[in-house]
């Protein structure tokens, strides 16, 4: 049976591959010239309202997301990105053609900017959590919290290696 602790994570990485599925139908849909601009844009609207609040949620939240439920990330999402969107969705065409590209470039920033502002606010934590002390990856250098299991730079295993190889920041 899977923990509470990764029932979350499962849901988020669920609802946001369904969101990037649609996206994929509208990339597709560029190539097929017989299906109607009907079928292609509740694709197109789902993609724009959840894909940046689900990156915005994530990059911001981070950590506590981990410990939240299905629904709440989904509410969680939902509102963020009607927030973020609705302005944009008031400006744009809402054609089919120009507006899918102008959709896929919008998520792309959004993921872009917000997984950029997650990791200078990690990049703080570590900080303040004091990483002069804190153990470094084996494999990139990058410091780890001692109770991580992986390295969240680059994916090593950080099992089986011991507190001694495992070398404290700024000694050698």
């Amino acid at each position: 049976m899977v923990s509470g602790d990764k029932q979350a994570p499962r849901a988020f990485l669920a609802l946001q591959s369904m969101f990037a599925l649609s996206e994929a139908v509208i990339m597709l849909a560029q190539y097929v010239t017989y299906l109607p601009p009907a079928l292609l844009t509740p694709f197109a609207v789902a993609s724009t309202l959840l894909l940046p609040g689900f990156a915005l949620v994530w990059a911001i939240e981070g950590a506590s997301i981990w410990k939240m439920r299905k629904i709440r990330i989904l509410v969680w999402s939902i509102l963020l990105s009607f927030g973020l969107n609705l302005p944009i969705l008031l400006i744009l065409n809402l054609t089919v053609g120009i507006f899918v590209w102008q959709v896929l470039l919008i998520e792309q920033a959004c993921v872009l900017c917000f997984s950029a502002i997650g990791y200078k606010r990690e990049k703080g934590a570590l900080k303040e959590l004091g990483e002069a002390t804190m153990p470094l990856c084996p494999n990139c250098g990058e410091p780890v919290r001692s109770t991580d299991e992986f390295c969240t730079n680059c994916g090593s295993s950080l099992r089986g290696k011991s507190s001694e190889e495992r070398i404290p920041n700024g000694s050698t």
